[in-house]
């Protein structure tokens, strides 16, 4: 099964690696992408804000003065991207023996990890004590506007599945933008991780539906990663129901 995803990051370039993918599984279980075709990457561009506003003043006035700045983030990056596959019937080898080309609409997850062997009959909601260590990590202070409470700020998400581990909700969760907007009715986001704590970015998949951009996209996914740690490596996995 390949997996093609245009991918693009908000953030921090970082360095993606496919896993390759081996055997058989259940129809259709959790599996590294087979492969990654890299799209464009970008960041805020702030050099536009680079000379100061100004106004007159004079000695004597009080003035009322509001001002408003952004910074980017230092803890947080995004992909977004199309998903495509088949169902197929083959050896260890990868010899194919029979496929079944196209899907019906596209249901399931995309996880992102720092760990090449997630624990995925372990996997649920990430606990206080996973988040404190995953905050640690990402050099993450509770005072920072975008610490984990902040950003995963709800627990309402849909219940789904992962692997053989079924129902799972309640989880920390929030939605990515949708026309550069918030949304609640789209591209969930759920902090998950493994029996070892590892974290897992997940998001559940939204075949063609309009994302940040005012585009259609298949997925939206953010992850965490420090800006001090530099360039990192996340691993990608797929469950298609």
């Amino acid at each position: 099964m390949e997996h093609k995803n245009h991918l693009k990051k908000a953030v921090l370039l970082l360095t993606l690696l496919g896993l390759l993918y081996t055997g058989i599984t259940s129809v259709l279980g959790v599996q590294g992408a087979t492969s990654i075709s890299l799209g464009q990457s970008s960041r805020a561009n702030l050099t536009n804000y680079s000379s100061s506003a100004s106004t007159a003043v004079q000695a004597g006035n009080v003035t009322e003065l509001n001002i408003s700045g952004q910074a980017i983030t230092t803890h947080w990056a995004g992909f977004y991207g199309e998903i495509s596959g088949n169902i197929t019937l083959e050896n260890a080898n990868g010899d194919v023996f029979y496929d079944w080309t196209g899907l019906n609409a596209l249901v399931g997850e995309v996880f992102a990890s720092p760990d090449s062997t997630v624990q995925w009959d372990g996997i649920g909601c990430a606990n206080a004590s996973e988040i404190s260590s995953i905050e640690s990590s990402l050099g993450i202070s509770a005072t920072d506007a975008d610490n984990i409470a902040s950003t995963y700020s709800s627990n309402s998400h849909p219940s789904f599945d992962v692997g053989t581990v079924t129902g799972i909700t309640g989880c920390n969760s929030t939605n990515t933008y949708v026309n550069s907007g918030p949304s609640s009715s789209a591209f969930y986001q759920i902090l998950l991780t493994d029996r070892n704590g590892t974290p897992v970015y997940t998001t559940l998949i939204n075949e063609s539906t309009t994302g940040f951009d005012g585009n259609t996209h298949d997925f939206q996914l953010l992850v965490g990663e420090s800006d001090a740690a530099g360039t990192t490596t996340l691993y990608f996995y797929i469950e298609l129901d």
